[in-house]
């Protein structure tokens, strides 16, 4: 026999005085109502980083030996210049990151009902040209 649950009801109803007066209200009423879509945004966010984030920590070790134990600074320019054209292009993960995280965010904003995966791939579908545009330009004014 199963057991069922009963739910308490508020001794008070909605009234508009609960509701968030100002875009910081707003912010920590989002954060408490959809703090799962917003950790799944980080953590695409973050994998998305993952392979940038590695090569300029690889980058880094080869410079560092090659300056430091064989003193040839012209081939820790070589691998300065090869990581850094291998970055750029990559920038073009995050851009499909944060293109469907941003579909996301508007509609939790907004107060619209979030199906976290189409919303998602609807906001690639519609930001992603901008998107990449600009974290092309990013990634080719931070590495050049």
């Amino acid at each position: 026999m199963a057991k069922f649950k009963i739910k308490r009801c508020s001794e008070t109803d909605f009234t508009e005085s609960m509701l968030p007066h100002n875009r910081i209200e707003m912010f920590f009423d989002c954060m408490k109502l959809r703090l799962r879509e917003f950790l799944k945004l980080g953590v695409i966010i973050l994998l998305s980083m993952l392979p940038i984030l590695t090569i300029c920590v690889i980058r880094d070790n080869l410079i560092a030996d090659a300056i430091y134990n064989t003193k040839n600074i012209e081939s820790a320019g070589y691998i300065l210049l090869l990581a850094d054209a291998i970055c750029i292009p990559m920038y073009l993960l995050p851009a499909v990151a944060f293109s469907g995280a941003f579909r996301v965010i508007k509609n939790i904003a907004w107060g619209d009902f979030v199906f976290f995966y189409s919303d998602f791939k609807d906001g690639i579908r519609l930001n992603f040209k901008i998107f990449s545009v600009t974290f092309l330009l990013i990634g080719t004014g931070i590495f050049f």
